[in-house]
């Protein structure tokens, strides 16, 4: 029960970090040191290249915050975990933001820019697709109910992560 609720509330609270995407962006001032790195950075000024370097951040901070993760799971202390995916999901949501007021070009390769480098989560989430849908018991007699549910959490939050990544890093601000 607890975890369907957490789930839900999670989904639930991006829908306004969407909307209210703008003042979150404008958080990240365009003086900061990562976003002028950016822009001094010919490559990133390529759509197809700001992309993969997009989707390999996505990479790295998500085997980061996973292998954190795997490292806590033997403490004892409670919503440790919970903690470290906040901090994973705030931290995530600077990157964007900050490629976002990084990156300049037009409408087209923007979004070109931000499917490529969301594409990392549309691609586990297919896996996790796959997994679920050949997943078999251990043994005789095991019961899966557990591990398609994993599954499941799994596939809900890498679809999020894939459409919070795309509209943070695929649209200009004020430019829907």
């Amino acid at each position: 029960m607890s975890l369907t609720i957490l789930l839900l509330a999670g989904v639930l609270v991006m829908f306004p970090i969407l909307l209210l995407r703008n003042p979150i962006i404008q958080l990240v001032s365009v003086d900061s040191h990562f976003v002028k790195t950016l822009q001094r950075m010919n490559w990133f000024k390529n759509h197809w290249l700001s992309g993969i370097f997009i989707f390999f951040m996505n990479v790295i901070l998500f085997i980061s915050f996973g292998l954190i993760l795997f490292g806590i799971m033997s403490l004892m202390i409670l919503f440790l975990h919970l903690v470290v995916i906040l901090l994973a999901v705030v931290v995530s949501l600077h990157c964007w933001a900050s490629i976002n007021r990084a990156w300049q070009g037009n409408k087209r390769n923007r979004v070109i820019m931000g499917l490529i480098g969301s594409s990392f989560y549309f691609l586990l989430t297919l896996y996790f697709g796959y997994m679920l849908a050949t997943l078999e018991p251990a043994f005789p007699g095991d019961d899966t109910f557990m591990g398609a549910l994993g599954l499941l959490v799994a596939m809900v939050v890498t679809s999020v992560a894939f459409v919070t990544c795309f509209i943070m890093t695929g649209f200009k601000r004020g430019s829907y």
